[in-house]
């Protein structure tokens, strides 16, 4: 096993230190649905610390478990110092400087702060872009422009095309031909197939090909998938 950071309570500064071992479930555990498996538990040395009082343990990346009505960390962070958990909780989870600047019928206007951290959670670098939101009919969704879109959809090509390239297997040459054959209305959709069969005209060349041979009647290759 990799040797720890070391890393400090987030609320007395304390060592941490192993107390044993226990089934912790880590994010990447809980979003792959899989059982949490065995590994070492982190506890404050301190043994005054209001955390004992509380249960609370980290796993060795900073994730803390139990006494979650506890809220007295220093700087409003529960990542232990030296840890990657700190580190992510500036930079993913951090959004208290977040405001909205206007709102515009069914439109607001959103500026959001972006951080650099390290394991610390000390600000490294810190920026701010502007999100549009749209109000639907199922609730709020960000705004993408056909521009972005646009952009999005050429990415998306170009990283299917890379993919096949580098694992020519049937999964991305029908993923690609997904995108590039389905009916789409949308003009950002319609303009990214274009741009990729100039760009790349021989690779589609070979696509189109392919698909004859297996479609030799013209039958459509994938369903209507239009959108207004």
């Amino acid at each position: 096993m990799n040797e720890p950071l070391k890393m400090q309570c987030p609320h007395c500064r304390s060592d941490l230190v192993v107390t044993g071992m226990a089934y912790l479930e880590t994010s990447i555990e809980h979003v792959e649905c899989v059982s949490p498996s065995l590994k070492e538990k982190f506890e404050c040395s301190n043994r005054d610390c209001k955390t004992h009082l509380c249960g609370i343990v980290w796993n060795r990346y900073g994730e803390r478990y139990f006494g979650h009505t506890f809220k007295e960390f220093i700087n409003a962070n529960d990542g232990p110092f030296g840890s990657w958990s700190r580190k992510a909780n500036i930079e993913i989870s951090k959004h208290d400087e977040d405001y909205t600047i206007i709102r515009l019928g069914k439109f607001h206007f959103e500026k959001i702060f972006h951080y650099e951290s390290n394991e610390n959670g000390d600000i490294l670098k810190r920026w701010s872009s502007i999100q549009i939101w749209i109000r639907r009919e199922h609730g709020e969704e960000l705004y993408m422009s056909g521009v972005r879109m646009f952009a999005y959809s050429v990415r998306t090509l170009e990283n299917l095309k890379d993919q096949f390239l580098r694992m020519p297997t049937s999964i991305y040459r029908k993923r690609i031909l997904e995108d590039m054959l389905s009916y789409d209305r949308r003009w950002w959709r319609r303009a990214s197939r274009i741009y990729f069969c100039f760009a790349h005209p021989i690779f589609y060349w070979n696509l189109k090909r392919w698909t004859d041979r297996k479609n030799p009647k013209g039958n459509s290759y994938v369903g209507d998938q239009s959108s207004g």
